[in-house]
């Protein structure tokens, strides 16, 4: 029976470039894994195959998903996968923090209170 009482924790993975900063999400646990044994499936450490990009190595503000351009330009290939590998073997973990429902009686969603 797995435990449930252990919750993984999400990091932001950022790789600056010149100009720009590319990231991805992936789970703490698991990538600190994956870089000591690489066999270790990308499906088990990140949150998703999208790489990530902000302007000015900026650490907040707009996030959109990475052109192949861009990807290309930077990366010298324009294969998600392929930048996602080196965006966690090179890059620095940013710990996410954790959305709280403090029990007002309603639910949350993306930050907003509603009503049930």
């Amino acid at each position: 029976m797995p435990n449930t009482s252990v919750v993984s924790s999400t990091v932001k993975v950022i790789h600056d470039a010149d100009d720009l900063s590319f990231f991805a999400y992936a789970d703490k646990d698991m990538l600190g894994k994956w870089r000591v044994d690489k066999t270790i499936p990308l499906v088990d450490v990140v949150q998703s195959f999208n790489v990530y990009q902000s302007e000015n190595k900026s650490t907040q503000g707009i996030e959109c998903i990475a052109g192949k351009a861009d990807l290309k330009n930077h990366f010298g290939y324009d294969d998600p996968v392929s930048c996602i590998e080196q965006i966690l073997a090179k890059g620095k973990e940013q710990v996410m923090p954790r959305a709280v429902n403090k029990g007002h009686g309603g639910a949350t969603t993306n930050g907003h209170h509603t009503s049930r």
